[in-house]
């Protein structure tokens, strides 16, 4: 692991019951690691496609896989 890499645990997405405190703990990351924008850009602000596929690919992981369907297309 490189001294850049962090160790984060966010407990995965595993539906309604969970979904408040992971949606903090999926912004937070997302805001660290400077890929918020992706989601939620400012008005006319252009989203890099390398950093999109980086958030998407991120929050899919932090999703338990139970629910992947919903998540799919």
């Amino acid at each position: 692991m490189n001294s850049n890499s962090h160790m984060f645990h966010i407990e995965k997405l595993n539906g309604r019951d969970n979904f408040a405190t992971w949606k903090f703990s999926a912004r937070t990351y997302l805001e660290h690691e400077g890929l918020w924008s992706c989601v939620e850009p400012k008005e006319g602000q252009e989203i890099d496609p390398a950093k999109d596929i980086l958030a998407k690919s991120k929050l899919i992981l932090l999703v338990n896989s139970q629910n992947y369907v919903h998540i799919q297309d």
